[in-house]
């Protein structure tokens, strides 16, 4: 039985697509991932082959400030857990007295084992294969005919549990294994038959365990957590028996314990939380890093110690859970609610067609697994936004507060004055500068006069590029006859230029992919199926169905849109805080050839809504590509051959992709700023074909005169 099982997730075309798609999502992520500059490298380096040739002096430092703590601690109320904590930090570390790092090139290790978007998809695979196990089944109505086998409740549900432990470990040497062969290639690897605390970031571990005895233990914790995860989703979806609740259970969990591991510290009080959140143990460096003891009640715990613990105990929670989930008559239904004549009834009432359109595209065709999918990523990404003003963003929006608005008298007068001050102190510098070449001043004064030169100065960029912004409007007022405004533009030159807070490409490629996998079903199932001919009978099969398959066609891209681009852009808005949206459009320099005279608000508002134009295009072009073959598969590759592989082959370096491909199209700003020829053939084109293919598509569908 347990071979069927595994035959059922080896032999699920889902599976296999989904798996690739995101290796491939990875891959380029990690080769687009940011390489520190040979000074950063240099400096890093530096540091840790002090801390490697000084090991042991950091171990006897440890022990006096463990000796001294304890001497602290015991004239002070509320000790308990620091003269503890105290004793037994030292006597953990007393465990690697012999041990002595080696300096070398592990930056292998110290990428592999960070969390990051591996583990979002190990992650997601996980859960697929669960639901995999066990929706099937349901869908067929086979589930109670099975459980009423011999063989049908523990013995299957055992089976199922040992399928998904192997697939997982499956999963993570294909993703971590394919992830190790590009850092490899990437940036080498001196060995691993070396000390785990020769790596950076693990020099506080307080076991004396080697590299590779470290990452085999590593996986193995990894392996579990996930395999946690796994049967915990199949005990989910053997009590409810719906696959789009059992999505929804997933989804708060894992935002709950998100906000839980990101919100809370290994040294605050409530640290037992995050210890207890899943989401910390497939985060497994987090707690396999460096020792430390977490405060429970005036009492420290070990935190690796007990995490393995807990991971024990969740274990043998899980598998009971899923046991009697599996093996229980029970069924947790979650029953529709409607208003009806004012009053609320609880109760199913079949709506026809459409009400199971909906159904099949939400949770057949699991377009509620593929947002799910989305929304985790982009929790990822928005995680790592860096979006803080540094000393020159400050600078130049103090500056534009000051010249606030359409540029009059007043404000030319205020940068006069400033551009004179300025230019005082460089005269002042030179000036000073000319004496000590001389040897009238001595090195000293020099030094000091130097520093006060500099700190005055610093502003002196920030004001060149309002200087600029003035030129600039002066000369959209000669040529447009446009009264620019002074505006703090800082957040549209990542709008609408080239300087972005995340990797567009990246963050595009997916909402691609998973745009792919979301609409391509709408069509195809019904023709997989042959239920078509069935539909084409009924009363709305040939009218108001098609309409609503192109409408959900048309709402699922614009959801995955807002998913994708909306954050960013709420995130940019309240970071940097920007001003004068009644300003004409022209005001900003990203925006001088605008072929329209609004405001800056209209140009923004109009603008995205041209993206979402994009998106709606994107999804109408899957529509029509949907129609060549009635097999989901073959209609997803066509497609991501289509819409993926042009940007796949751009971030490998075909430059030419970037004119071509679906990006520019989603985007759209380019085409109110700086789209080439090319780029406007591209559009034209693929409105073109989106109409030709959804034309022929509604033809043979409708079998109709189309008005």
């Amino acid at each position: 039985m347990i071979i069927k099982e595994l035959k059922k997730i080896v032999f699920s075309k889902i599976i296999i697509a989904l798996l690739i798609s995101l290796c491939i999502v990875n891959v380029l992520y990690e080769t687009r991932a940011e390489i520190e500059t040979k000074e950063q490298i240099a400096a890093q380096d530096k540091l840790q082959k002090n801390k490697i040739d000084n090991y042991g002096k950091y171990l006897i430092k440890i022990k006096e400030d463990g000796t001294n703590m304890q001497s602290i601690v015991l004239f002070s109320k509320n000790n308990k857990f620091q003269l503890s904590n105290a004793k037994r930090t030292v006597k953990a570390y007393e465990a690697v007295k012999n041990v002595k790092p080696v300096y070398g090139n592990y930056r292998v290790i110290e990428k592999i084992t960070e969390f990051g978007l591996t583990d979002i998809i190990l992650f997601v695979m996980v859960v697929q294969i669960a639901l995999i196990l066990v929706s099937q089944e349901i869908k067929k109505g086979m589930l109670d005919l099975l459980k009423s086998c011999r063989n049908g409740r523990l013995n299957l549900i055992v089976n199922k549990m040992v399928a998904l432990s192997i697939t997982s470990a499956i999963a993570i040497i294909i993703v971590y294994g394919i992830k190790f062969v590009q850092l490899y290639i990437k940036y080498g690897l001196s060995g691993m038959n070396v000390p785990i605390q020769s790596v950076r970031g693990f020099y506080e571990f307080a076991l004396p365990m080697q590299i590779w005895q470290y990452m085999i233990i590593y996986f193995m914790v990894k392996w579990i957590a996930v395999c946690i995860i796994g049967i915990v989703v199949i005990g989910i979806i053997s009590l409810v028996k719906n696959e789009t609740v059992t999505y929804g259970i997933i989804l708060i969990s894992t935002a709950v314990s998100l906000l839980i591991t990101n919100s809370i510290e290994w040294n605050m009080s409530t640290a037992v939380f995050k210890m207890l959140s899943p989401v910390t143990l497939l985060n497994t460096k987090s707690f396999m890093a460096k020792y430390i003891n977490i405060n429970i009640l005036q009492h420290p715990f070990e935190l690796f110690k007990w995490t393995l613990i807990i991971m024990a105990v969740y274990l043998s929670a899980s598998i009971v859970f899923t046991m009697y989930s599996f093996t229980t008559k029970r069924v947790i239904k979650f029953p529709h609610l409607r208003i009806a004549k004012g009053q609320k009834n609880i109760g199913i009432k079949s709506k026809g067609i459409l009400s199971y359109e909906k159904k099949k595209i939400f949770a057949v065709n699991k377009v509620a697994f593929f947002v799910i999918i989305l929304v985790v990523i982009q929790g990822y990404f928005l995680s790592n936004d860096n979006t803080k003003m540094d000393y020159h963003d400050k600078c130049y929006a103090n500056y534009i507060s000051k010249v606030y608005g359409v540029p009059d008298k007043k404000s030319q007068e205020y940068l006069d004055t400033e551009q004179k001050r300025y230019d005082e102190i460089q005269a002042g510098y030179d000036e000073l500068t000319e004496k000590y070449i001389n040897g009238e001043v001595d090195n000293q004064v020099y030094v000091m006069a130097s520093q006060e030169y500099n700190a005055q100065m610093m502003p002196y960029d920030d004001f060149q590029k309002v200087q600029e912004k003035n030129d600039y409007l002066k000369e959209l007022k000669e040529k447009q006859n446009i009264e620019g405004w002074f505006t703090n533009d800082l957040v549209f030159g990542y709008i609408f230029g080239d300087v972005t807070i995340y990797d567009k490409d990246i963050s595009f490629l997916i909402l691609f992919i998973i745009a792919v996998f979301c609409v391509v079903p709408i069509f195809t199932y019904d023709r997989q199926k042959e239920m078509q001919k069935l539909l084409d009978t009924t009363y709305y099969g040939r009218s108001k169905l098609i309409r609503n398959k192109y409408l959900n066609a048309i709402l699922i891209s614009v959801v995955l849109w807002c998913i994708e681009t909306i954050p960013w852009l709420v995130i940019l808005l309240k970071a940097y805080k920007p001003n004068g949206f009644a300003a004409p459009a022209q005001s900003l320099s990203q925006l001088q050839h605008f072929p329209l005279h609004i405001s800056i608000l209209a140009a923004l508002i109009l603008i995205y809504l041209c993206k979402c134009m994009g998106i709606i295009l994107l999804g109408l072009l899957v529509v029509g590509i949907s129609d060549f073959f009635p097999d989901y598969i073959k209609n997803v590759v066509i497609s991501m051959g289509i819409i993926v592989m042009p940007v796949v082959l751009y971030m490998l370096g075909v430059e030419f992709m970037n004119k071509i491909m679906f990006i520019p199209v989603v985007n759209m700003s380019d085409y109110f700023t700086k789209a080439t020829v090319v780029e406007w053939i591209n559009l034209a084109i693929i409105i073109v074909a989106v109409f030709i293919m959804n034309f022929k598509n509604l033809k043979n569908y409708t079998k109709r005169k189309i008005l």
